[in-house]
Protein backbone atom coordinates (compact mmCIF):
# COMPACT_ATOMS: atom_id res chain seq x y z
CA UNK A 1 0.00 0.00 0.00
CA UNK A 2 1.31 3.45 -0.84
CA UNK A 3 1.96 5.84 2.01
CA UNK A 4 0.70 9.42 1.47
CA UNK A 5 3.38 12.03 1.13
CA UNK A 6 3.71 14.74 3.75
CA UNK A 7 2.11 17.38 1.47
CA UNK A 8 -1.10 15.36 0.89
CA UNK A 9 -2.85 16.37 4.16
CA UNK A 10 -2.19 20.04 3.37
CA UNK A 11 -3.59 19.71 -0.13
CA UNK A 12 -6.66 18.00 1.27
CA UNK A 13 -7.10 20.73 3.89
CA UNK A 14 -6.72 23.54 1.33
CA UNK A 15 -9.13 21.81 -1.06
CA UNK A 16 -11.74 21.34 1.65
CA UNK A 17 -11.37 24.93 2.86
CA UNK A 18 -11.76 26.31 -0.67
CA UNK A 19 -14.78 24.08 -1.32
CA UNK A 20 -16.42 25.15 1.95
CA UNK A 21 -15.75 28.79 1.14
CA UNK A 22 -17.31 28.44 -2.29
CA UNK A 23 -20.38 26.70 -0.87
CA UNK A 24 -20.72 29.38 1.80
CA UNK A 25 -20.52 32.13 -0.81
CA UNK A 26 -23.13 30.45 -2.99
CA UNK A 27 -25.45 29.95 0.00
CA UNK A 28 -25.19 33.62 0.97
CA UNK A 29 -25.97 34.73 -2.58
CA UNK A 30 -29.09 32.58 -2.90
CA UNK A 31 -30.51 32.11 0.60
CA UNK A 32 -31.41 35.56 1.82
CA UNK A 33 -34.43 37.62 0.78
CA UNK A 34 -33.86 40.08 -2.04
CA UNK A 35 -32.83 43.57 -1.08
CA UNK A 36 -35.92 45.58 -0.17
CA UNK A 37 -36.57 48.59 -2.28
CA UNK A 38 -39.32 51.15 -1.81
CA UNK A 39 -39.18 52.02 -5.48
CA UNK A 40 -40.88 49.61 -7.85
CA UNK A 41 -38.94 48.39 -10.84
CA UNK A 42 -39.22 50.65 -13.83
CA UNK A 43 -40.65 49.07 -16.91
CA UNK A 44 -40.10 49.94 -20.54
CA UNK A 45 -41.97 53.16 -21.19
CA UNK A 46 -43.82 53.36 -17.87
CA UNK A 47 -43.33 53.54 -14.17
CA UNK A 48 -45.39 52.23 -11.28
CA UNK A 49 -46.25 55.01 -8.83
CA UNK A 50 -45.97 54.22 -5.11
CA UNK A 51 -49.13 55.45 -3.40
CA UNK A 52 -49.51 56.54 0.21
CA UNK A 53 -52.24 58.38 2.08
CA UNK A 54 -50.13 61.53 1.66
CA UNK A 55 -50.08 61.41 -2.15
CA UNK A 56 -53.45 59.69 -2.87
CA UNK A 57 -55.22 63.00 -3.58
CA UNK A 58 -52.59 64.18 -6.05
CA UNK A 59 -51.89 60.86 -7.78
CA UNK A 60 -55.41 59.39 -7.91
CA UNK A 61 -58.14 61.99 -7.31
CA UNK A 62 -56.46 64.77 -9.33
CA UNK A 63 -55.04 62.54 -12.07
CA UNK A 64 -56.07 63.64 -15.59
CA UNK A 65 -56.00 59.99 -16.72
CA UNK A 66 -57.52 56.86 -15.12
CA UNK A 67 -55.45 55.23 -12.38
CA UNK A 68 -55.08 51.47 -11.92
CA UNK A 69 -54.28 50.82 -8.26
CA UNK A 70 -52.85 47.51 -7.11
CA UNK A 71 -53.52 47.10 -3.38
CA UNK A 72 -50.66 44.83 -2.38
CA UNK A 73 -48.60 43.59 0.57
CA UNK A 74 -45.03 42.33 0.86
CA UNK A 75 -46.20 39.27 2.84
CA UNK A 76 -48.75 38.22 0.17
CA UNK A 77 -47.67 35.42 -2.25
CA UNK A 78 -50.41 36.13 -4.85
CA UNK A 79 -49.32 39.79 -4.82
CA UNK A 80 -45.81 38.70 -5.79
CA UNK A 81 -47.25 36.68 -8.68
CA UNK A 82 -49.28 39.70 -9.83
CA UNK A 83 -46.47 42.27 -9.54
CA UNK A 84 -44.78 41.61 -12.93
CA UNK A 85 -48.17 41.78 -14.68
CA UNK A 86 -48.91 45.14 -13.10
CA UNK A 87 -45.45 46.45 -14.05
CA UNK A 88 -45.99 45.27 -17.64
CA UNK A 89 -49.26 47.24 -17.78
CA UNK A 90 -47.38 50.39 -16.75
CA UNK A 91 -45.21 50.05 -19.83
CA UNK A 92 -48.00 49.02 -22.17
CA UNK A 93 -50.34 51.88 -21.21
CA UNK A 94 -47.82 54.63 -20.47
CA UNK A 95 -49.52 58.01 -20.94
CA UNK A 96 -53.00 56.47 -21.26
CA UNK A 97 -53.45 55.17 -17.73
CA UNK A 98 -51.44 55.62 -14.55
CA UNK A 99 -50.40 52.41 -12.79
CA UNK A 100 -49.85 52.54 -9.04
CA UNK A 101 -49.32 50.31 -6.00
CA UNK A 102 -50.60 50.87 -2.50
CA UNK A 103 -48.98 48.73 0.21
CA UNK A 104 -51.68 47.84 2.71
CA UNK A 105 -49.09 47.07 5.38
CA UNK A 106 -49.02 44.19 7.83
CA UNK A 107 -51.75 41.60 8.35
CA UNK A 108 -53.92 44.17 10.15
CA UNK A 109 -53.92 46.36 7.01
CA UNK A 110 -52.69 49.33 9.07
CA UNK A 111 -51.88 51.48 6.00
CA UNK A 112 -55.35 50.97 4.52
CA UNK A 113 -57.48 52.07 7.47
CA UNK A 114 -56.72 55.81 7.17
CA UNK A 115 -57.31 55.63 3.40
CA UNK A 116 -60.71 53.96 3.70
CA UNK A 117 -61.68 56.39 6.46
CA UNK A 118 -60.82 59.45 4.37
CA UNK A 119 -62.01 58.04 1.02
CA UNK A 120 -65.10 56.01 1.88
CA UNK A 121 -65.55 54.94 -1.75
CA UNK A 122 -62.50 52.67 -1.42
CA UNK A 123 -64.16 49.39 -0.48
CA UNK A 124 -61.64 46.70 0.21
CA UNK A 125 -61.81 42.96 0.86
CA UNK A 126 -58.26 41.60 0.73
CA UNK A 127 -55.03 41.48 -1.23
CA UNK A 128 -54.35 41.57 -4.02
CA UNK A 129 -57.17 43.84 -5.12
CA UNK A 130 -56.90 45.96 -8.25
CA UNK A 131 -59.14 48.96 -8.86
CA UNK A 132 -59.34 51.53 -11.62
CA UNK A 133 -60.27 55.06 -10.55
CA UNK A 134 -61.09 58.23 -12.46
CA UNK A 135 -61.39 61.23 -10.19
CA UNK A 136 -62.85 61.26 -6.69
CA UNK A 137 -65.69 58.82 -7.22
CA UNK A 138 -65.94 55.11 -6.64
CA UNK A 139 -63.75 52.80 -8.70
CA UNK A 140 -64.79 52.14 -12.29
CA UNK A 141 -63.62 48.53 -11.96
CA UNK A 142 -62.58 46.24 -9.10
CA UNK A 143 -61.02 42.79 -9.13
CA UNK A 144 -59.73 40.68 -6.24
CA UNK A 145 -57.05 38.05 -6.63
CA UNK A 146 -54.14 37.54 -9.01
CA UNK A 147 -55.39 36.89 -12.52
CA UNK A 148 -53.98 36.70 -16.02
CA UNK A 149 -52.77 39.94 -17.56
CA UNK A 150 -55.60 39.71 -20.12
CA UNK A 151 -58.15 40.31 -17.33
CA UNK A 152 -56.58 43.67 -16.53
CA UNK A 153 -56.08 44.55 -20.21
CA UNK A 154 -59.82 44.03 -20.88
CA UNK A 155 -60.70 46.25 -17.93
CA UNK A 156 -58.29 49.00 -18.99
CA UNK A 157 -59.46 48.86 -22.61
CA UNK A 158 -63.05 49.12 -21.42
CA UNK A 159 -62.30 52.17 -19.28
CA UNK A 160 -60.33 53.84 -22.08
CA UNK A 161 -63.10 53.16 -24.61
CA UNK A 162 -65.70 54.73 -22.30
CA UNK A 163 -63.76 58.01 -21.96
Amino acid sequence: MNQPTSSSPWLLFVGLAMGAGLLGFMACETAGPPAKSNKPQQTTGGQVVVLTLANWEKEVVESPIPVLVDFTAVWCPPCKILAPRIEALAGKYDGKIKVAKFDVGDNSFHNLKPLTSKYSYVKFGGVPTVMIFKGAGPPLWTHSGADAEATYVRAIEGVLAAR
